[in-house]
């Protein structure tokens, strides 16, 4: 259901979403929903907002392993990109709908939010450290690439191409290599673009 839920807000949003589609979707029986979220739509989401938080802390891990910062940031976008023009552009982050929704009525919503954005930071500032950026430095340009990517998302959607999410890509890879003093594109990057995403 949780799989379902996700699939469906980013395509639909959290008010767009009804119980009865997340069912649907997910082949499960009706009062299911009330079963293992018994408070509803609020717990519902919560549950979206942190499964899409374990997937991208898990490619950022995966990428971030693998290559420096720039490309990894490449590569996270080019992936993004793919994703949006395989599914003809209505692929967006599940997230983002869901604090525009509830984000001011309810707490636990907007905590969940907050919680996830701030652990891709996290994630994104040790790398920067690790490449030997000041941490100050380090957490305010990984503040600067979630803000861009998930603006770039909207952006893309709002255009119905996903040319400006290459865009922000290759400016944020650029700036990063840049800055860590890192060489470029490495030569398999395109390898981890294929890495499933739900």
């Amino acid at each position: 259901m949780v799989r379902a839920a996700v699939d469906l807000y980013r395509r639909r949003g959290m008010t767009g979403t009804g119980f009865s589609e997340v069912l649907d979707q997910a082949g499960a029986k009706r009062g299911a929903i009330y079963h293992h979220f018994p408070g509803g739509k609020e717990e519902l989401t919560v549950a979206v907002i942190e499964s899409h938080n374990r997937e991208v802390l898990g490619f950022l891990r995966f990428v971030l392993e693998k290559h420096p910062p720039g490309e990894a940031i490449r590569t996270l976008c080019a992936r993004y990109a793919d994703s949006l023009e395989r599914s003809q552009m209505t692929f967006g982050c599940p997230i983002a709908p869901a604090v525009i929704e509830a984000g001011l009525t309810s707490d636990v919503v907007s905590g969940a939010a907050v919680a996830a954005f701030d652990s891709w930071r996290v994630v994104l500032s040790q790398a920067l450290t690790r490449a030997q950026l000041p941490a100050e430095r380090a957490l305010s340009l990984a503040e600067t690439i979630v803000a861009a990517i998930e603006g770039a998302l909207i952006l893309c959607r709002a255009r119905r191409s996903a040319a400006t999410l290459r865009d922000v890509g290759a400016e944020l890879g650029r700036l990063l290599d840049d800055v860590t003093g890192s060489s470029g594109a490495a030569p398999h990057a395109r390898d981890e673009r294929q890495r499933p995403i739900r």
